[in-house]
């Protein structure tokens, strides 16, 4: 009988092609995942544009945004207060700005801003105070939803969407690794599940405060001589100056209730607790442990 050579040490081994179940379930699960989102988030953004182009009333693509968000909660609690006034008013914004296939090319081009962001912080990480990275990048988002409608520039609108998306990543990683970490992993469960409630909430309510307000009151308010008047100097002139006025406010308040945050003792506690909280060993750590550990 011949006697296989040994293997060679300095040659590699062949990539595994054979995959265990527990993968080929990963891939099912994010391929499905992934088709299932595209369809719908395609469809809702369909009906969306539709509406809004057929009746042209924010109050209509506010209940239909609001609706989609109850669903499937354009994040964090935080992210979804200003979220729920994109949802109502961005989509009625562009559509002023473009035309139908314009805007749903520009808004599928910003989208990138997503992954861009995901990049950015799997490279860079949080900081060492992923609370205060987390209430600072929420401070820029709103800082962005004040400026970007600030005159009637399709690139100015662009560019700011992309960046608000590029930004999202930051706070969804933040709130999720505070959480892992200062949180007792046999309570992570409850409060993951009670966070969501909020950030189900946030956005939907929002939206359907945002949108009647918008176009029962401020979009009148704008179109009148007091009104440009009034906000002129601020906001230009433009078809759409009163879905702008309803972006600098939500996103003054956005900014303000961001940096008030840091005042509060939530904001201290947490802190402390997150700098003080002990490591979690990594998983290849605890392989080592167990390798190490003699078998009874």
């Amino acid at each position: 009988m011949t006697t296989p050579a040994p293997a060679d040490p300095t040659v590699a081994p062949r990539t595994r092609l054979i995959r265990t179940p527990n993968e080929r379930v990963f891939l099912h699960v994010l391929v499905n995942t992934a088709a299932a989102n595209i369809t719908t988030s395609y469809l809702w953004f369909a009906l969306t544009f539709w509406v809004y182009l057929e009746t042209r009333s924010v109050v209509a693509t506010g209940i239909i945004g609001g609706t989609y968000m109850l669903l499937l909660a354009v994040f964090s609690t935080f992210n979804n207060l200003i979220g729920g006034v994109y949802i109502a008013l961005m989509d009625p914004y562009g559509l002023t700005l473009f035309s139908v296939e314009a805007w749903g090319t520009v808004f599928g081009v910003a989208a990138t801003g997503f992954i861009v962001g995901g990049v950015l912080i799997a490279r860079f990480g949080l900081g060492r105070n992923p609370i205060r990275t987390m209430l600072l990048v929420v401070a820029g988002m709103g800082l962005l939803g004040a400026l970007f409608t600030i005159r009637d520039w399709w690139l100015l609108y662009a560019v700011g969407i992309w960046l608000y998306m590029a930004l999202v990543p930051a706070v969804e990683a933040a709130e999720q690794t505070v959480i892992q970490k200062v949180v007792p992993y046999g309570s992570q469960g409850r409060v993951f599940g009670f966070a969501a409630a909020f950030e189900s909430a946030a956005a939907p309510i929002t939206a359907f405060l945002i949108a009647p307000i918008a176009e029962f009151w401020v979009i009148p308010y704008m179109e009148t001589p007091s009104g440009q008047q009034t906000w002129g100097w601020l906001l230009g002139d433009g078809e759409a100056r009163g879905i702008a006025l309803v972006f600098v406010f939500a996103g003054l308040a956005m900014v303000v209730i961001a940096l008030l945050a840091f005042a509060t003792r939530s904001y201290r506690l947490i802190t402390e607790q997150y700098r003080t909280a002990p490591e979690t060993p990594s998983q290849t750590e605890s392989e080592t442990e167990t390798e190490r550990t003699p078998a009874p």
